[in-house]
């Protein structure tokens, strides 16, 4: 279609965002310990995730958010910089960020309550 534009799937650019955090703040060396802080025991998370064998929960996005102490909201507002300009995909992405942001505040909220 004339004039329109192609718009990534939000899991797919979640996905690639955190890939590049990790590959940013991770050095390979540390993925094992890196998997164990996170839960993943020695399952080879991390590697298989930056290979694209892995897909991403988002319970396990908050926990590696939180692991890696970046907030929810800085995190998708890197991995959402600016909507697309077709209208129905503005609306589709704005409404998704929306939903995304509520249910990352809240898991976030609740992966930091101190513990009784």
């Amino acid at each position: 279609m004339v004039g329109s534009t192609a718009v990534e799937p939000p899991l797919e650019r979640i996905e690639e965002a955190l890939r590049e955090e990790l590959r940013l703040r991770l050095k390979p060396r540390g993925y094992r310990d890196f998997d164990r802080r996170i839960g993943k025991g020695e399952s080879g998370w991390t590697s298989k995730f930056l290979r694209g064998e892995r897909s991403l929960t988002l319970e396990t996005l908050m926990v590696v958010l939180a692991e890696l102490d970046v907030h929810p909201a800085d995190f998708f507002d890197r991995a959402f910089p600016r909507l697309p300009t077709d209208r129905a995909a503005q609306r589709y992405m704005g409404e998704f960020e929306r939903k995304m942001r509520k249910i990352a505040e809240q898991v976030y909220r609740d992966l930091n309550k101190p513990e009784d």
